[in-house]
């Protein structure tokens, strides 16, 4: 600063350092190229987990959806960018992580998933309420068991969400002489949470896109509560992260078009995932699926090895085919 003469570090550092990975002068543009990029990735890979057909037009809906607001609203901030792109693949990690088994810590995906939370909250610091939901999820599972592998999953998640968001803590330490201070100010009225008249709810309520993706996670996390376990668990953790976050915004004095899409974006990727997953495992384990898949190996081996083509023989081939035919059509064309 040359008033001062004391050097600050960009503020937030993530979305300074993400700017910074390009040339000057030609930043915004392939940041938000990439991170579209990105999302239609992930829009991909939504699709490729669908097995039905309804399944395959809401992932393209949604992944759609994800790609057009890289457009409006993201682009009001510099830092939805790199957010929306976490958002998805933390939304990823958790459904691979709370849909799966339980019966293991399962650290390569919590791991990845606190560090992925903690950087977010370097690219925007309100981020740091995306975690709220996980953190009490890990609270009450240890109040409810009590057993190691609560501790340890716990241990491991806000170690590594501390190490994401290290450099946040220490731009803070630079720029405000403390980890937990910003250089925001206490002062100033509208940086003040709290505000039980609810200022800013007006401004949502006016807010088609917002509200819409509000509607669209509060329906799919009821609707996945009444499914199996995993999906349970994926809809209790989002449940809380949506309470918590909707909280803080409604009760802030400031509203932009902006502010609640990165809650919801996490919440809708993980109930997609969450959904699609086992979707996919209880496909994967249907019994006309595993004999569909036995029988197009026993039909190849038959062809393949030279045995005598008696009439019995060429039936069964011919039956086995068939079988198999008629199997894949119906797996991947039922609704």
């Amino acid at each position: 600063m040359k008033l001062t003469g004391r050097s600050v570090i960009q503020y937030p550092p993530g979305t300074g350092f993400v700017l910074a990975l390009f040339p000057r002068g030609h930043q915004v543009v392939p940041m938000y190229m990439l991170a579209t990029i990105a999302l239609f990735g992930f829009a991909l890979l939504a699709i490729f987990l669908a097995r039905k057909v309804a399944s395959i037009l809401v992932a393209a809906a949604f992944g759609c959806l994800a790609v057009y607001m890289m457009i409006n609203p993201a682009k009001a901030s510099y830092s939805m960018a790199p957010t929306m792109v976490v958002c998805a693949l933390a939304g990823f990690l958790t459904a691979q992580w709370l849909a799966g088994p339980q019966n293991n810590a399962r650290i390569g995906l919590i791991v990845p998933l606190g560090f992925l939370l903690g950087l977010s909250v370097d690219f925007r610091v309100v981020n740091l309420l995306l975690a709220s939901g996980y953190f009490l999820f890990f609270l009450v599972s240890l109040l409810a068991s009590r057993k190691s592998l609560q501790v340890l999953q716990g241990t491991l998640f806000t170690t590594a969400f501390i190490v994401g968001m290290a450099p946040t803590l220490v731009s803070n330490t630079i720029n405000a002489g403390s980890p937990f201070a910003s250089t925001y100010g206490d002062t100033n009225p509208d940086v003040r949470p709290l505000n039980l008249s609810f200022p800013a709810i007006s401004d949502y309520l006016a807010d088609g896109l917002q509200v819409m993706l509000f509607a669209i996670a509060i329906a799919s996390t009821i609707y996945l509560l009444r499914r199996g376990k995993g999906l349970k668990r994926v809809a209790l953790v989002t449940t809380a992260n949506l309470v918590v976050n909707y909280a803080f915004f409604v009760t802030y004095s400031v509203a932009t078009p902006y502010y609640t899409i990165p809650i919801a974006m996490l919440s809708l990727w993980s109930l997609l995932f969450a959904f699609l997953m086992q979707e996919m495992s209880v496909d994967t384990q249907d019994g006309t699926d595993g004999i569909a898949v036995g029988e197009v190996g026993t039909a190849v081996r038959m062809s393949l090895v030279g045995t005598r083509r008696t009439s019995r023989s060429r039936r069964s081939m011919s039956a086995l085919w068939g079988k198999a035919e008629m199997t894949w059509k119906l797996r991947h064309f039922r609704f």
